[in-house]
């Protein structure tokens, strides 16, 4: 009986250290242009037919296979797959080029690594100039 509640208690520890620790390895984000001009910057807001770069972030591994999916309103729209880079001293990228939706809302994009969901990106989508 001891065993099984010190087992139960340890499982119950280790699952939020998995999820921190997943947290911690993987990021996602948009990138847009910066208004300076000099590059590219984390942004939530774009414009209908704007064209900017969504990225996956592997700290720990190179050339990690994933898939991103776009949704609205908890409904998926379309999903695609791709590769980090190579591990470097920043870790590895992988990056896909999306244009904005021709409506505008709210969207997410979704990451998954080997079927969990390991990070994700709200952006909004404004009616432009």
């Amino acid at each position: 009986m001891r065993r099984v509640v010190l087992l139960t208690a340890l499982a119950v520890l280790l699952v939020p250290a998995a999820a921190a620790s997943a947290a911690r390895r993987f990021s996602g984000v948009a990138l847009g242009n910066a208004h300076t001009g000099n590059g590219k910057i984390a942004q939530h807001h774009f414009v209908v037919g704007d064209g900017y770069l969504i990225r996956l972030r592997d700290r720990a591994r190179g050339h990690t296979a994933y898939r991103v999916c776009l949704l609205r309103n908890n409904r998926r729209l379309r999903c695609t797959t791709g590769r980090t880079g190579r591990k470097g001293r920043h870790g590895s990228f992988g990056t896909k080029f999306a244009v904005a939706p021709g409506n505008t809302g709210t969207y997410v994009y979704r990451w998954f690594v080997r079927g969990r969901n390991v990070a994700q990106w709200r952006v909004s989508i404004g009616v432009g100039d």
